[in-house]
């Protein structure tokens, strides 16, 4: 858990510095954290609930959950990021950066 909270810490220290560097990407930037971090407390809560912490789920359902918290974690994060975040970059600058920040 404590490295969820600095987790959490690093990733809207990072939003934080592109708001205030004005960047335009911002706000994209913000929806991609959020879906980084609720996406990863799902692996967080489902270890405590499931048969290795709590005990209150079946080991079919632990996975299930598991399941559906890659594919968000994964392809969703990455459809986002190539289909609204990059486009947004494409529009807004002319030269080459190496950073979305």
């Amino acid at each position: 858990m404590a490295f969820f909270v600095i987790l959490a810490i690093q990733v809207f220290g990072i939003v934080n510095t592109a708001k205030s560097a004005g960047n335009p990407l911002a706000p994209s930037l913000n929806i991609l954290a959020l879906l980084l971090l609720l996406s990863w407390a799902v692996y967080d809560t489902v270890w405590v609930l499931g048969e290795e912490g709590l005990g209150a789920m079946s080991v079919s359902l632990e996975v299930g959950f598991i399941v559906l918290a890659d594919i968000v974690s994964k392809i969703a994060y990455g459809l986002y990021l190539i289909f609204v975040v990059l486009p947004q970059k494409e529009e807004g600058s002319a030269e080459e950066e190496t950073s979305l920040v």
